[in-house]
């Protein structure tokens, strides 16, 4: 039974008699679902009771105590037909009920705390999709270059002294993210490690600023062959054209690769999620597993957000602008229309098509496709019917 029980309006002779009785065949594992059916005897101040009828073979009775009162039925010889009414009873289908509420809300719980975790990165992946779409891409750009910057500098550069330091990798990784490295021998300078960090974010910065006027002559060169094309006037300043195209670029790159590297870290934490409960037989807690794995997965996704875009960004060339070819103007033809016929134009004659006979040897294959010769088939024929024609004349 559910709603609240509205449509049920015991009539004036049932209220008399007692009002309206509830039947109840079985015990919910929650204590709210019962309420609600004891309710809807006694709707409003109406008149009624309820009772529940349980079998020792329900579940909620087998697995919380039901052996236990079987066999004290046994032990009291008790008919199996005779019901058993009793306090202790209800409240040890009460305490069932309880448990099971606990157990259920535990689950709750736990699936909530695991949520969690994903609610945090999911937040963090929107607020930087939020900063992708405003009006600073350029300084989201920068930022993740800089991020590029340390996290080389942590791989290759981690060590305490400079000739320990993989300065030829460093170079390589730099060179295939950047495109180029503005000096080679860096490391053979007398500075620190934070010294050569902020010395190389301001060379990112250099780098970031070429690649910005490399953009603006492009597009500057295909709008004048655009311009020359189609007749256009070449004296217009197109500075805040060229600075909003390229900020379009930045913010393109910047999404696809947030959205698509975000669907890859969604399904591998799908399949975190499926087989982390193994980790219990290693006395590890699934949630503290769960959680560190994850973030270790999160910080890696982050860093290759910010890889990927800064590569493509600094890579990435533009081509020349598709010029249409002009067509050459062909000069205009005079059309004259011709009603009828006029003095100038005679009807064409038309000459029937003459029809060419073929002649067919007495000896060759019939056309009929008979097998027969020609004679012995359709030739035995026309020879009949001419010489009827000939008799006849």
């Amino acid at each position: 039974m559910a709603g609240r029980g509205t449509d049920i309006k015991p009539s004036s002779e049932s209220l008399q008699e007692g009002g309206l009785f509830v039947l109840g065949t079985g015990r919910h594992d929650s204590r709210r679902i019962d309420n609600q059916l004891r309710g809807r005897s006694g709707r409003q101040g109406d008149a009624g009771s309820s009772q529940f009828m349980l079998s020792l073979e329900d579940n909620l009775l087998r697995v919380f105590g039901g052996e236990r009162i079987s066999k004290m039925m046994d032990r009291l010889q008790i008919d199996e037909d005779e019901p058993i009414e009793h306090v202790f009873i209800t409240k040890a289908i009460g305490n069932a009920q309880k448990k099971v509420e606990g157990y259920h809300f535990d689950i709750r719980k736990h699936v909530l705390q695991f949520d969690d975790v994903m609610e945090k990165q999911r937040s963090i992946i929107y607020s930087r999709r939020r900063e992708i779409l405003g009006d600073s891409v350029q300084e989201l750009m920068l930022e993740m270059s800089s991020d590029v910057v340390d996290e080389l500098f942590a791989q290759h550069c981690s060590e305490k002294y400079v000739d320990q330091w993989d300065a030829s990798g460093f170079n390589q990784a730099f060179t295939s993210i950047f495109g180029k490295l503005p000096k080679e021998n860096w490391h053979e300078q007398e500075l620190d490690a934070e010294e050569f960090t902020e010395q190389f974010h301001r060379q990112v910065e250099d780098l970031y600023k070429e690649k910005l006027t490399y953009f603006h002559n492009e597009l500057g060169q295909n709008l004048v062959v655009e311009q020359i094309a189609g007749g256009v006037n070449k004296g217009e300043d197109h500075t805040a054209r060229f600075n909003s195209m390229v900020v379009d670029l930045e913010r393109q790159i910047l999404l696809k690769i947030n959205d698509g590297l975000w669907k890859d870290h969604l399904l591998s934490m799908d399949h975190l999620r499926e087989g982390i409960s193994l980790v219990g037989y290693a006395q590890k807690k699934p949630l503290d597993e769960y959680k560190r794995q994850a973030f270790v997965m999160f910080s890696d996704l982050m860093a290759r957000i910010s890889r990927e875009a800064v590569t493509l960004f600094y890579k990435i060339q533009v081509g020349p602008s598709p010029v249409r070819p002009i067509r050459e103007t062909m000069p205009e033809q005079k059309m004259t229309m011709v009603h009828g016929e006029t003095s100038d134009t005679k009807p064409m004659e038309l000459k029937p098509t003459p029809i060419q006979k073929v002649r067919i040897g007495r000896n060759d294959p019939c056309p009929c496709g008979s097998g027969k010769k020609y004679k012995q088939c359709h030739g035995k024929t026309q020879a009949a019917e001419a010489a009827e024609e000939e008799d006849n004349s």
